[in-house]
């Protein structure tokens, strides 16, 4: 099956917060005529999804003020116990709530609210072929991977009911330094602790499988934690 060489399938390897600078990585990708037409991996990497113009992409990477995501909870204002309870209690350091907060924002900027938005074939029941967006996170309470929406029932969540921005905190949930999501599944009422995929795929190379049934193409893989190495190749 031919398709437009101009389309690729992107490969975001993780790095928490950090990984909003793939945004910056993927605007060069725009602009040398290059449009991604499925997305795999983890954390806030995923905004590449809501479809920003290289310009917006840029500004957003630019004048993004990290800081803000280092929001703190009651635990870490006791002065004897700096990180320590919080640690002990949570986790992690960080809440991670205002990631989502603005996570939120930003798709909702492009009409992105849950993965009904990015579908991109209305007829496609297969939930393998159905999202632009594959989100990979660790559910470490019943020890395996969920490549989200396509696992979301495991959540019991259905597929297209998915919040994007709640998917993609649960991919960024670095252990130690954000908390991880405790997600309580409504169908079961099991708790359940989710972490960033990371955890369980070691990096995002390993995501090139999430499109096991998307037609050969071109992938394209970008890493904060390596420099923004590029690696190309059909699959």
């Amino acid at each position: 099956m031919s398709r437009d060489s101009s389309r690729v399938d992107l490969v975001l390897e993780g790095g928490g917060v950090k990984g909003i600078g793939l945004a910056g990585a993927y605007s060069v990708l725009r602009e040398r005529g290059y449009r991604a037409e499925n997305v795999a991996g983890t954390s806030a990497g995923a905004i590449t999804a809501a479809d920003y113009s290289p310009e917006e992409l840029r500004e957003i990477v630019m004048s993004l003020d990290y800081r803000q995501f280092q929001d703190k909870g009651w635990e870490d204002k006791i002065p004897l116990f700096p990180r320590t309870l919080s640690l002990l209690l949570d986790l992690g350091i960080y809440e991670g709530g205002r990631f989502q907060e603005w996570m939120r924002e930003m798709l909702a900027k492009k009409g992105v609210y849950t993965f009904r938005n990015l579908v991109r074939d209305e007829a496609e029941e297969d939930l393998r072929w159905r999202y632009r967006l594959q989100v990979i996170a660790s559910d470490v309470t019943g020890r395996r991977l969920l490549v989200l929406p396509r696992d979301a029932h495991a959540l019991g969540i259905e597929p297209d009911e998915l919040e994007v921005a709640y998917a993609v905190r649960m991919s960024m949930s670095i252990p130690i330094y954000f908390e991880p999501v405790r997600h309580k599944n409504p169908l079961t009422g099991e708790k359940q602790t989710i972490v960033d995929g990371g955890s369980s795929t070691g990096q995002s190379n390993s995501h090139t499988g999430k499109f096991d049934s998307i037609p050969p193409s071109t992938i394209v893989c970008f890493s904060p934690v390596s420099g923004f190495l590029c690696r190309t190749g059909s699959k």
